[in-house]
């Protein structure tokens, strides 16, 4: 449910809730016990309602930001590319850590240390865009590109 039609149905609970308050409130004022007893599970129905509709409404907002995430997370993975045993986000020539991506789910800039040779500032893997992976302290990447250790 979208927090629009979220917002349309509290609009239109909030002014009929109202008016159950306004009428257990005459109730409350009537010498009749009877109607006085009746109408107080219904002012902790209201109580319970209203309730429900807020952490109904945080929940939706909190889902919809989780979307909203989600989608953004698979339209930036959908311009990655795998090429030469590193990873490149679309047209940009620096490379990005594949290692990092798949374990740590982050976008980690390699760093040239020589010619096609990268090194990667947070698992320490060495890359070589003419070869293999190198090596490296985390080789859990290793099953996934030819890994040779030093």
């Amino acid at each position: 449910m979208d927090p629009t039609t979220i917002a349309a149905a509290t609009a239109a609970i909030k002014p009929t809730l109202d008016i159950i308050s306004g009428v257990i409130a005459i109730a409350e004022q009537s010498k009749d016990v009877t109607i006085k007893e009746k109408m107080l599970p219904l002012r902790e129905n209201i109580i319970t309602l209203r309730e429900c509709i807020s952490s109904l409404r945080e929940e939706n907002l909190s889902l919809h930001e989780e979307i909203k995430s989600l989608k953004k997370k698979l339209e930036n993975s959908s311009k990655l590319k795998f090429k030469n045993n590193v990873l490149y986000d679309g047209d940009d020539p620096n490379p990005y850590c594949p290692v990092c991506n798949s374990t740590i789910d982050k976008l980690v800039r390699l760093t040239n240390t020589s010619h096609k040779f990268y090194q990667c500032g947070k698992c320490k893997n060495t890359f070589s865009t003419n070869m293999s992976f190198i090596s490296g302290e985390d080789d859990s990447y290793g099953d996934r590109v030819a890994y040779r250790g030093h």
